[in-house]
């Protein structure tokens, strides 16, 4: 069976982990749209697969030491093309809003995480929110107290590389 996953979205031809790139996936029907997770300063989930915004974004610094409403103030589309300038950092409810019972997701769970699981349980608390606990899978990093054993303990219903 062949899987055709968007990586990052449809980052070949839009600006990676944005609402635009995930919406282009999506209308050219991919199964499956990879995105990643990293947590800001005011502890919130946003989507980017980079550590610091300086890639993907007209700012610079590491989302752990910036708040959302920095982050939501930068410009990720016109680092890939003036036609997106004003595209956004989408949070990761925001994501799951657009791509809600439409394609399956494979979330990487990046560091930013913490020993007590917290990070992983604000991505658990959005996907029952949104009912696509069934409609994902996960490539957890072991960075920081994360791993997907803390995940497997806070949101059983998934299988995880610990819980299989």
């Amino acid at each position: 069976m062949v899987v055709n996953v968007a990586h990052r979205g449809a980052s070949g031809n839009y600006p990676e982990n944005t609402l635009i790139a995930f919406q282009k996936a999506l209308e050219i029907g991919v199964d499956e749209i990879e995105l990643d997770i990293y947590m800001t300063k005011d502890d919130h989930l946003i989507v980017m697969h980079d550590s610091t915004v300086d890639r993907t974004t007209d700012g610079t610094g590491a989302i752990a030491k910036l708040t959302l409403a920095e982050i939501k103030a930068l410009d990720a589309g016109s680092v890939f093309g003036e036609q997106f300038r004003g595209e956004r950092v989408p949070t990761w409810e925001e994501a799951l809003d657009l791509v809600q019972g439409k394609v399956r997701l494979n979330v990487h769970l990046k560091e930013g995480g913490n020993p007590d699981g917290h990070y992983e349980r604000k991505v658990a608390q959005a996907l029952r929110e949104f009912q696509m606990m069934k409609a994902l899978g996960f490539l957890p990093r072991l960075t920081r107290g994360l791993s997907a054993g803390s995940f497997a303990r806070i949101a059983p219903q998934r299988n995880t590389s610990k819980n299989r």
